[in-house]
Protein backbone atom coordinates (compact mmCIF):
# COMPACT_ATOMS: atom_id res chain seq x y z
CA UNK A 1 0.00 0.00 0.00
CA UNK A 2 0.89 3.53 -1.06
CA UNK A 3 -0.32 6.63 0.85
CA UNK A 4 -1.32 8.91 -1.78
CA UNK A 5 -2.92 12.72 -1.91
CA UNK A 6 -5.60 11.76 -4.58
CA UNK A 7 -7.28 9.57 -6.94
CA UNK A 8 -5.33 11.47 -9.91
CA UNK A 9 -2.34 11.17 -7.96
CA UNK A 10 -2.41 7.32 -7.50
CA UNK A 11 -3.47 6.90 -11.51
CA UNK A 12 -0.18 9.12 -12.20
CA UNK A 13 2.13 6.88 -9.47
CA UNK A 14 1.17 3.72 -11.03
CA UNK A 15 1.57 5.54 -14.80
CA UNK A 16 5.17 6.50 -13.83
CA UNK A 17 5.79 3.19 -11.70
CA UNK A 18 4.70 0.50 -14.52
CA UNK A 19 6.45 2.93 -16.86
CA UNK A 20 9.52 3.14 -15.77
CA UNK A 21 10.12 -0.51 -14.23
CA UNK A 22 7.06 -2.14 -15.60
CA UNK A 23 4.63 -5.31 -14.19
CA UNK A 24 3.54 -8.37 -15.31
CA UNK A 25 -0.53 -7.13 -14.46
CA UNK A 26 -2.12 -4.31 -12.33
CA UNK A 27 -5.23 -4.48 -10.33
CA UNK A 28 -7.44 -1.72 -10.02
CA UNK A 29 -10.84 -1.13 -8.05
CA UNK A 30 -13.12 1.54 -7.40
CA UNK A 31 -16.78 2.46 -7.97
CA UNK A 32 -16.47 5.02 -10.64
CA UNK A 33 -17.15 4.00 -13.96
CA UNK A 34 -14.99 6.96 -15.23
CA UNK A 35 -11.82 6.23 -12.94
CA UNK A 36 -12.17 2.52 -14.42
CA UNK A 37 -12.00 3.94 -17.93
CA UNK A 38 -8.67 5.77 -16.23
CA UNK A 39 -7.58 2.51 -15.05
CA UNK A 40 -8.16 0.70 -18.71
CA UNK A 41 -6.63 3.55 -20.51
CA UNK A 42 -3.33 3.27 -18.18
CA UNK A 43 -3.04 -0.23 -18.90
CA UNK A 44 -2.84 0.47 -22.88
CA UNK A 45 -0.67 3.54 -21.95
CA UNK A 46 2.02 1.14 -20.40
CA UNK A 47 1.26 -2.12 -21.55
CA UNK A 48 0.11 -4.06 -18.62
CA UNK A 49 -2.82 -6.56 -18.22
CA UNK A 50 -5.64 -5.07 -15.84
CA UNK A 51 -7.82 -6.41 -13.55
CA UNK A 52 -10.56 -4.40 -12.47
CA UNK A 53 -12.52 -5.08 -9.30
CA UNK A 54 -11.77 -8.63 -9.16
CA UNK A 55 -13.49 -10.27 -5.84
CA UNK A 56 -12.44 -13.24 -5.65
CA UNK A 57 -8.74 -15.03 -6.21
CA UNK A 58 -6.23 -13.37 -7.91
CA UNK A 59 -3.86 -14.49 -9.53
CA UNK A 60 -0.86 -13.26 -11.55
CA UNK A 61 -0.54 -16.04 -13.90
CA UNK A 62 -4.61 -16.55 -14.63
CA UNK A 63 -4.42 -14.47 -18.06
CA UNK A 64 -2.15 -17.41 -18.87
CA UNK A 65 -4.05 -20.16 -17.80
CA UNK A 66 -6.43 -18.92 -20.75
CA UNK A 67 -5.62 -17.29 -23.18
CA UNK A 68 -1.22 -17.45 -22.84
CA UNK A 69 -0.81 -13.50 -22.58
CA UNK A 70 1.06 -13.99 -18.95
CA UNK A 71 2.53 -10.75 -19.73
CA UNK A 72 2.26 -8.76 -22.23
CA UNK A 73 5.51 -8.25 -24.15
CA UNK A 74 5.22 -3.84 -23.67
CA UNK A 75 7.08 -2.93 -20.60
CA UNK A 76 9.92 -3.70 -18.42
CA UNK A 77 8.96 -6.28 -16.29
CA UNK A 78 6.41 -8.21 -19.26
CA UNK A 79 9.17 -7.76 -21.61
CA UNK A 80 8.34 -11.62 -23.10
CA UNK A 81 5.05 -12.82 -23.38
CA UNK A 82 4.32 -17.01 -23.78
CA UNK A 83 2.35 -16.12 -26.94
CA UNK A 84 4.34 -13.68 -29.01
CA UNK A 85 2.80 -12.22 -32.04
CA UNK A 86 6.43 -10.71 -33.49
CA UNK A 87 5.80 -13.32 -36.24
CA UNK A 88 3.61 -10.87 -37.80
CA UNK A 89 4.81 -7.27 -36.37
CA UNK A 90 7.13 -6.90 -33.67
CA UNK A 91 5.43 -3.72 -32.59
CA UNK A 92 2.22 -4.90 -31.38
CA UNK A 93 1.01 -6.64 -28.01
CA UNK A 94 -1.79 -7.59 -26.59
CA UNK A 95 -3.03 -5.64 -23.31
CA UNK A 96 -6.66 -6.71 -21.68
CA UNK A 97 -8.92 -5.93 -19.47
CA UNK A 98 -11.25 -8.17 -17.35
CA UNK A 99 -14.11 -7.49 -14.83
CA UNK A 100 -16.29 -9.51 -13.21
CA UNK A 101 -19.94 -10.04 -14.92
CA UNK A 102 -22.38 -9.12 -11.96
CA UNK A 103 -25.42 -11.70 -11.53
CA UNK A 104 -29.04 -10.56 -10.96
Amino acid sequence: MIATDSTDHSIELARKLIGDKGAITFGGYTTDDDVALRFEALAMDVAVPLSLNLTSDVMVNQSAAFSDFHATGGNPAANASLCDQAFVAPRFVVVQSRRHVLSD
